[in-house]
């Protein structure tokens, strides 16, 4: 992980969050680290409460160790890397532990209209353009990291 973030630099425009998914097959760990993305944010209540389970041990341990890196916003330095990481896991082999991590630097956003309307914007739509960042184009799998 701590190899993983430094490679992407600002590329994913930090501070997001972390989604990791461990075990199962590569596409199920994918799976997992997306959906880690839609739990609330508490990292701070884990912090101040202590880590109960080996899961929330190495959020925190994640947590600290990679926002000691000193990327910070957009890359340019601070103490703020990451907002939260997330992790899920499921059942698999030893053998072949697949592990995926997304980084995401804005989360979905559920907002009621004047008109009463529930509308739910997900940062995971596919588009017909590839995404923009600062004016250039950047490939479709930029930002997502998967290792088997």
């Amino acid at each position: 992980m701590l190899e993983c973030v430094p490679e992407m630099g600002a590329g994913w425009c930090p501070p997001g969050m972390l989604g990791i998914g461990i075990g199962g097959t590569a596409e199920k760990a994918m799976l997992l680290a997306k959906k880690s993305l839609m739990e609330p944010i508490d990292i701070g209540e884990l912090i101040a409460r202590g880590p109960k389970t080996q899961l929330e041990e190495l959020r925190l341990d994640i947590y600290r160790r990679v926002n000691a890196l000193g990327i910070g916003a957009q890359g340019l330095g601070g103490l703020t890397t990451v907002l939260d990481v997330k992790i899920l896991d499921y059942p698999t082999h030893a053998a072949s532990l697949p592990v995926a991590v997304i980084p995401i630097a804005r989360r979905p956003a559920t907002f009621t209209s004047r008109s009463t309307v529930r509308v739910r914007r997900s940062w995971s739509r596919r588009t017909s353009t590839l995404p923009r960042c600062s004016g250039r184009r950047m490939p479709p799998h930029a930002g997502f990291r998967s290792t088997v």
